[in-house]
């Protein structure tokens, strides 16, 4: 693996293929350029009845969260212009992993959809999150990860809470 700077210089989200949205990042270093993406994160296509679209699971808007996160923008539209490293395979391989431009922080796309896709989604009832006395923040039962204000979902591992329900104070 070769980790490489660049400049994400297109983002797309589609459902031209495959009767599925997917999410695409086009990057270019010096002198090379890639596409990464291509995960299925609905499923639907123009002119499709209502009932035929489907999330299924949260997981590709999780993972939409997660390359957000890692390059520091709160909105999707903001990734492009933005600088970022990824881990190449090198003259002609591809891209899976995105990181940030300065900060030691990256996401492994193709890791992240293998778990989703080995263990598809984990279901657990109430909430999994659960307060660190005194700091201010929750922590994920399941895999640890450390949160300001939690969600329905983990972003690390995936885990959907049944009947989640967070009330602030």
């Amino acid at each position: 693996m070769e980790i490489e700077n660049c400049k994400i210089t297109n983002v797309s989200l589609t459902m031209a293929d495959y009767c599925s949205l997917t999410f695409w990042i086009t990057v270019e270093g010096a002198s090379w350029g890639c596409s990464l993406g291509g995960f299925k994160i609905a499923s639907g296509m123009l002119g499709a009845k209502p009932e035929d679209f489907s999330a299924e699971t949260g997981n590709g808007l999780v993972a939409i969260m997660r390359i957000m996160d890692v390059v520091g923008v709160d909105r999707w539209e903001d990734l492009e212009g933005k600088y970022c490293r990824v881990k190449t395979e090198g003259w002609g391989g591809t891209i899976h992993c995105i990181g940030n431009i300065l900060k030691d922080k990256w996401f492994d796309i193709k890791e992240f959809f293998q778990a989703c896709k080995e263990k598809k989604e984990i279901k657990v009832p109430g909430s999994y999150w659960e307060p660190l006395e005194g700091e201010g923040v929750y922590e994920c039962k399941h895999c640890g990860k450390l949160a300001d204000i939690p969600s329905q979902y983990c972003p690390d591992c995936g885990v959907y809470m049944e009947n989640f329900n967070y009330e602030e104070g």
